[in-house]
């Protein structure tokens, strides 16, 4: 739960309300699938498949500015493939 966040705010951020990202990582014999939950705003599913050995990188600076969030989350290697779920709008 909310990967390098600790080195950049200082302080444990599981105890910050606002701040909710769940990374699951499931490896296979060729590749790894990584599912990346986010509560920040709407609640949001990342998805991605990549190659072994591949790290998951979060720039927390860029996750709370409006203006960079489509950077803020990044995989190195790049994934041979992602897909993204947002949920926006719930009507009662």
């Amino acid at each position: 739960m909310n990967p390098g966040c600790e080195s950049v705010f200082g302080q444990n951020c599981s105890q910050l309300s606002n701040i909710s990202l769940i990374h699951i990582q499931s490896d296979g014999k060729n590749d790894s699938y990584h599912f990346v939950w986010s509560f920040a705003d709407a609640p949001t599913l990342l998805m991605a498949r990549t190659s072994l050995n591949t790290s998951l990188s979060v720039d927390w600076i860029a996750m709370f500015e409006q203006k960079s969030k489509n950077s803020s989350i990044s995989f190195d290697p790049k994934p041979y493939y992602t897909f993204g779920w947002s949920l926006v709008k719930v009507c009662e």
